[in-house]
């Protein structure tokens, strides 16, 4: 048992030990969107501001419905936002991402498109 009174024992408790993650912080990042028209379209300039942590579930939030993004190439056709790399080529995936990334939008699979006037909250833990 360790009291308030033995400061020694206290700091041995607190030692790295194996396994031990450190404690994420949650990003909730406002974000400016891009009107969109078709499949693809990037939806916003903005970017992460920080890089996310390696086990860190990004999300966002559109006018309060959140949106989970596609985890690779495999998935793109079924989700509604999907990142990628700053140029465009290679679909990332969950623990990938990182600063520079862009986020693009498919409207068929939702049914509606990005406005300019949309709410839109990038979440994701650093």
């Amino acid at each position: 048992m360790i009291t308030r009174n033995n400061k020694s024992s206290i700091y041995k408790q607190n030692r790295f030990v194996s396994g031990y993650v450190p404690m994420m912080r949650a990003m909730i990042q406002a974000i400016v969107p891009i009107a969109t028209s078709t499949d693809g379209n990037i939806f916003t300039d903005d970017t992460f501001l920080f890089q996310p942590a390696a086990k860190s579930i990004v999300r966002l939030k559109i006018n309060n419905v959140e949106y989970f993004p596609a985890n690779g190439d495999t998935e793109v056709s079924m989700s509604a936002v999907y990142i990628t790399n700053s140029t465009g080529g290679t679909v990332r995936t969950q623990g990938t991402y990182e600063v520079g990334d862009k986020l693009r939008w498919n409207g068929s699979v939702t049914g509606i498109e990005i406005l300019s006037t949309d709410e839109v909250k990038l979440i994701y833990e650093i």
